[in-house]
């Protein structure tokens, strides 16, 4: 499936907004990822190793998986893919940690405490 991932050619820096899809656009700042659509969020977890906060919402879309690597602590990475009614949006963390999911007026605010 690695040739399915289609791969960012540079990570982003701090304060960084990004495109991934037409419906989709994340703005990443120190301790905050904003995560704008309209799509309503299905559900939301974590997993423990490695800590990753994995949120899936609501569409039909068919798009090869994005990865997007971060330099901006304590986020690692963004991952973006797509399934059958719905696409996951998983952000990696260098190491565990506290955080807030909530909704805004334009998306979601993932933001560590």
């Amino acid at each position: 499936r690695k040739s399915q991932v289609k791969r960012a050619h540079k990570k982003i820096q701090p304060s960084s907004t990004y495109h991934p899809l037409p419906f989709l656009s994340l703005e990443v700042a120190e301790k905050r990822i904003k995560i704008i659509t309209k799509d309503k969020k299905n559900r939301s977890f974590h997993l423990t190793r490695p800590f990753k906060v994995a949120i899936d919402f609501k569409r039909e879309a068919g798009f090869l998986t994005k990865h997007i690597p971060l330099k901006i602590l304590p986020f690692h990475a963004i991952d973006i893919g797509s399934h059958d009614g719905y696409y996951r949006v998983v952000v990696t963390f260098d190491a565990p940690c506290r955080y807030s999911f909530e909704k805004t007026d334009d998306g979601y605010l993932l933001e560590v405490r």
